[in-house]
């Protein structure tokens, strides 16, 4: 693809501007980052596009695989569910279990812990397109990001592994 130029004179805007504009608009695609969707995922969006980095488990020469299965793993159930396994968080001196969970996930997001304290802890497993700012009455644990393509889940990428230990307290 070549650079498109600029007018030059004695050039007019009515006989030579849609050739003109037509090479932006080809130069323009030229730029965009295209994934093959099995080893790289580009998302475009509104703000600006994601590129990631699709693992293949189990790789090449024979190796086993490296899908995580342990507390919290974040799988994919269907092409719009995810099951986060069960796992623990130990808040200061206090351990809670939290239960295996589906979660339904139709856009590019996010499945994280919202812990919280309200005459005890209250742990759930939450999803959403954004991962929230922390806050005084919540803390947020993110557990991994999920890349979705034509309303499909398309890969999983863990962010934490086991067990959560959380210094102090949350009040």
């Amino acid at each position: 693809m070549f650079i498109p130029q600029r007018f030059k004179s004695g050039e007019t805007l009515k006989t030579d501007i849609g050739p003109k504009l037509n090479q932006m608009v080809d130069f323009m695609k030229s730029l965009v980052v295209n994934g093959d969707k099995s080893t790289i995922a580009v998302k475009h969006l509104p703000g600006g596009s994601f590129i990631s980095c699709l693992i293949n488990p189990g790789g090449g020469g024979g190796g086993g695989s490296s899908t995580y299965s342990g507390p919290f793993a974040v799988t994919k159930k269907d092409d719009t569910h995810v099951t986060v396994a069960t796992g623990t968080v130990v808040l200061g001196i206090t351990a809670e279990s939290v239960a295996t969970a589906d979660k339904e996930v139709t856009a590019m997001g996010y499945i994280y812990l919202d812990i919280s304290y309200s005459n005890g802890y209250v742990i759930s497993i939450e999803s959403g397109t954004f991962f929230p700012a922390q806050s005084n009455t919540n803390l947020y644990i993110l557990l991994a990001s999920v890349i979705v393509d034509d309303s499909k889940i398309i890969a999983i990428i863990q962010s934490q592994y086991g067990i959560h230990y959380v210094a102090g307290r949350v009040v």
